[in-house]
């Protein structure tokens, strides 16, 4: 956020110093007396230096001052901010923050509590010598957003100016206005923008945006966890089904208008063991729809907690230093994992050694995780008995690699999840939105990004979502 203007309350004048160092007096507009517990009001009707309480006005910022007189007979001059005033006043750009409010009303609530005055949220408490900054935030958002997306972003917090763009229409001159940017800008647009305060990902892995020099490092960096989770279940799910009925070869038969009945049998999903190799938002969302299906659900988590209990939904959740242990038994093995040093070429020619004959591998995190050559030969040895591919390496896989010429390979071009099922939109404008307000009001965001781990986790006083938000 940055500071337009900064209202001082001291002495018997209001007064307000903008940026430019101009000074700009506040007009008494109207008397007005604050009521008591007891619901007295002592409302005068003269408007000169005696009145009890005094509203003063700067263009469209309103401050009530009122005076007061301690035993000694000096006067005291305290301000209350008219909040809802303010925020439907048209203010022309100018914005309060709502914490810097929040942290001087809090100071001073019990002292006013116990004089019977107004203590109520839209209220702040001023003493003389306080400094209020009104701030204004400027955010935009670079998504295909419809007008009832747009109306909800701007109702989020009012106060808040917005601009709007299609991802394939973003300006460099509105993404280096921005102090958020809500959606995946170009990188090369964002990395000139050096006061942005915050960057919400509409993707789940923002890799291009964690490299060092892209954003500042106090630039917080926030996914869209909890936003893809239905999709791109879904998309497994029929992924893992046409494989399992051997959907994709008849597919392929019909093309040649062939009638020939492929000779074995097909697989079950009741009692098949499925072993989900990343638990987030995604993976989790996917091992319950397997369970519900009759799967066997093991989960492996890149860490697990002793304290933490294991979903009804799974059998077991196991570290990823236990994977190896796992992958004998498991009938189809499911990759949701986040692209880092730690999961490149997770999936080897070792490790495949270790599948179970027949296994089925589907991967919708990212396409480094897996050793695209070494696929290639247990597709072929048939040790993977197929392979549903969203995420390829390298990606977009080139014309000529032979995983396209495999016919138990099933590649789509990295889109489960974008914005093929219209409910995944809603679901980032409502993430957004839950982190907006607590922006606004300046709490710990929710979906932080480390930029080291790349997993979106509770860290820094926010959470991980899920698709339940």
């Amino acid at each position: 956020m940055r500071s337009a203007e900064t209202l001082y309350v001291a002495g018997t004048t209001a007064v307000c110093h903008t940026e430019s160092g101009s000074q700009h007096s506040f007009y008494r507009i109207e008397v007005e007396q604050l009521t008591d517990d007891e619901g007295s009001d002592h409302r005068t009707d003269d408007s000169r230096h005696d009145d009890d309480d005094i509203r003063w006005v700067c263009e469209d910022l309103r401050v009530v001052c009122e005076v007061r007189t301690d035993t000694n007979g000096n006067h005291q001059w305290e301000g209350h901010i008219l909040y809802e005033e303010l925020l439907h006043a048209p203010c022309a750009g100018l914005h309060v923050f709502r914490q810097d409010i929040r942290h001087i009303q809090n100071r001073h609530q019990d002292d006013h509590e116990s004089e019977g005055m107004n203590t109520e949220a839209e209220v702040c408490m001023v003493d003389d010598g306080d400094v209020l900054c009104v701030e204004v935030s400027y955010i935009e958002a670079c998504l295909p957003l419809n007008d009832a997306h747009r109306a909800a972003l701007e109702a989020s917090v009012p106060e808040f100016e917005f601009r709007f763009n299609a991802l394939d229409d973003v300006h460099a001159e509105d993404v280096l206005w921005a102090d958020v940017v809500l959606g995946n800008a170009p990188v090369s647009m964002i990395s000139q923008n050096k006061h942005i305060e915050w960057f919400q990902s509409n993707s789940a892995g923002p890799d291009a945006y964690l490299k060092p020099g892209v954003l500042p490092e106090n630039c917080m960096v926030t996914n869209a966890t909890g936003a893809y989770g239905l999709a791109i279940s879904e998309w497994m799910l029929a992924m893992w089904l046409g494989i399992q009925k051997d959907m994709f070869l008849y597919r392929d038969r019909q093309n040649q208008r062939q009638w020939a009945p492929i000779d074995r049998p097909v697989r079950g999903i009741t009692g098949a063991r499925v072993l989900c190799v990343g638990m987030g938002d995604i993976g989790s969302n996917f091992a319950r729809r397997a369970h519900m299906l009759g799967a066997e659900v093991v989960g492996v988590r890149r860490t697990v907690h002793p304290d933490t209990p294991c979903p009804d939904y799974c059998l077991r959740v196991v570290a990823q230093s236990q994977l190896d242990e796992e992958l004998p038994e498991a009938d189809l093995i499911a990759l949701s994992l986040p692209g880092t040093p730690e999961t490149n070429k997770l999936f080897n020619a070792e490790r495949f050694v270790r599948c179970k004959d027949g296994a089925i591998l589907i991967n919708v995190g990212r396409g480094t995780t897996v050793d695209s050559d070494a696929l290639v030969e247990a597709l072929r040895s048939g040790k993977i008995f197929g392979a549903g591919l969203d995420v390829t390496d390298p990606e977009p896989l080139p014309a000529d690699h032979p995983l396209w010429g495999e016919p138990g390979a099933i590649i789509t071009p990295h889109n489960s999840g974008k914005f093929s099922l219209p409910k995944t939109l809603d679901n980032i404008v409502d993430i957004f939105i839950h982190n907006l307000k607590r922006y606004a009001e300046g709490l710990p965001l929710d979906n932080q990004v480390n930029r080291t781990t790349r997993y979106a986790a509770d860290q820094n006083g926010g959470h991980r979502l899920l698709s339940t938000l």
